[in-house]
């Protein structure tokens, strides 16, 4: 992952526990990238969460973005990105899931998931498992 993110600006999206496993793994603390961190990822993402983030993050010009955890972190990871690259839009999170299609012209950031857990799969899919807990529904992005 080294060379693919070298001297650019990355995001990582992780938990506050990610981010000190991050730094105490000599591999990955050795990265040369300018890093931004956001790390209020929690268990079973809910779309007002993610809204929260991508709204807090416009406007930053990041290269990619590193998911760094379990399924929850690399689930954030890749609804945030999908809000990011409607920067300018009104869309909201909810209406995006139900129709994805403002998102098929787009250009994402690559997501590097660096996952810490196991059982998920969550870096090996397109989608992200999100949560409206205010209607009590489990949402596919």
């Amino acid at each position: 992952m080294g060379p693919l993110i070298s001297g650019k600006n990355v995001l990582v999206i992780s938990s506050e526990r990610g981010k000190a496993q991050f730094y105490a793994d000599s591999f990955l603390d050795g990265l040369e990238a300018q890093l931004t961190w956001y790390t209020r990822v929690q268990q079973n993402p809910d779309i007002r969460d993610i809204e929260v983030a991508a709204n807090l993050l416009k406007g930053s010009d990041f290269d990619a973005v590193i998911a760094f955890g379990g399924g929850s972190a690399i689930d954030f990871a890749k609804a945030t990105t999908a809000m990011l690259a409607l920067e300018g839009s009104s869309a909201d999170l909810a209406s995006i899931i139900d129709d994805p299609s403002a998102l098929s012209k787009k250009q994402l950031l690559p997501i590097y998931a660096v996952p810490t857990t196991a059982g998920t799969g969550s870096e090996v899919t397109p989608f992200a498992t999100i949560w409206d807990h205010a209607r009590g529904k489990k949402c596919l992005s």
